[in-house]
């Protein structure tokens, strides 16, 4: 491996980006996972609340030597007695500006959980991990109409129903709004964890030098969105979840 030469003054002298808010960054990482870190018990509420957990089935945040940290956000996986890891995505508060854009996060968790959604029903074969639900910063959470109770199901399907038989319109609702026991200030999403054994990290085979591993790269990236690409949408834009779900 070989060294990375330091910037240089007129490098940076060039560079577009505020290289004084960047140097931040470290510092503003470890005080949130400090502030994650803290939070397990409230973690740990959120994940029994969005899996319908009975009391007696226990959950608990792991060590923060396995969590996971990319650009945006902070991944902790969370261990559910007599079931699959799970996984609680939190948006780093210092990549969304929360000071001075306190909507960003609102904006980009809705509009991942729309796509899940929307991918679950219209791409199935698209891999992605079960989506059980999100939180926003302003304390509302979101629960995954799949994995409610069977009544609630019930109710949406008929209310669909009977919206296109009178009224002519197709309301889809994929998710049922609910009372969050905690917030966190930038919210949340939760969704299945992929075992090492079910999957590795794209960054840990690329880039290939094995001609076999790069065509099964490419061959399942054209697959996808050739099913991405079945359903044509009206126009460009994002999905997002509306307040009622």
């Amino acid at each position: 491996m070989t060294a990375k030469m330091a910037p240089t003054y007129s490098d940076l002298l060039y560079d577009g980006h505020n290289m004084l808010i960047q140097s931040q960054w470290p510092r503003q990482l470890r005080e949130f996972a400090d502030y994650l870190s803290q939070q397990s018990e409230a973690v740990e509420q959120l994940v029994a609340h969005h899996l319908s957990l009975p009391p007696h089935q226990k959950c608990n945040m792991t060590s923060r030597g396995e969590w996971l940290c990319g650009s945006f956000n902070i991944c902790i996986p969370v261990n559910v007695q007599d079931h699959a890891r799970v996984i609680i995505r939190v948006p780093l508060p210092h990549r969304l500006a929360t000071n001075t854009r306190p909507d960003l996060a609102s904006e980009k968790i809705r509009g991942e959980a729309a796509t899940f959604a929307w991918l679950t029903t219209h791409c199935p074969k698209v891999p992605i991990p079960r989506f059980w639900g999100f939180g926003l910063p302003d304390g509302r959470s979101f629960t995954a109409l799949a994995q409610t109770h069977w009544t609630k199901r019930l109710y949406e399907w008929l209310r669909r129903r009977l919206q296109r038989l009178f009224l002519g319109v197709d309301c889809w609702r994929p998710y049922v709004a609910s009372v969050s026991p905690i917030r966190l200030p930038t919210g949340y999403l939760i969704m299945d964890y992929v075992e090492p054994t079910q999957g590795k990290m794209l960054d840990t085979k690329w880039p290939a030098t094995d001609p076999s591993i790069r065509r099964n790269v490419f061959r399942g990236l054209a697959n996808i969105l050739l099913d991405l690409m079945k359903l044509p949408l009206p126009r460009i834009g994002s999905f997002t979840v509306l307040d009622n779900g």
